[in-house]
């Protein structure tokens, strides 16, 4: 934003602070986040999007590649 480019920042809640010059759009879920950044997905030339880290993990670490099957069950703990 500071060399002129228009950016528009969707974001979660956050203690950060919003960066001078950018266009700050707050949500509060995933799905409001996915609303937010398609409403405007046309209107850009870069979309830069951040996975989130979980605040879950599988319950048992595979010690090697899993092979394919009709269905999975994995069990998340935090």
């Amino acid at each position: 934003a500071h060399m002129g480019a228009k950016v528009i920042l969707v974001s979660a809640p956050t203690s950060l602070p919003i960066p001078s010059g950018v266009d700050f759009i707050s949500v509060d879920s995933a799905v409001s986040m996915q609303e937010a950044v398609e409403a405007r997905y046309n209107d850009v030339n870069v979309v830069i999007m951040a996975g989130a880290g979980s605040g879950f993990r599988g319950l048992h670490k595979a010690e090697q590649k899993i092979k394919k099957m009709e269905s999975m069950t994995i069990e998340l703990v935090k």
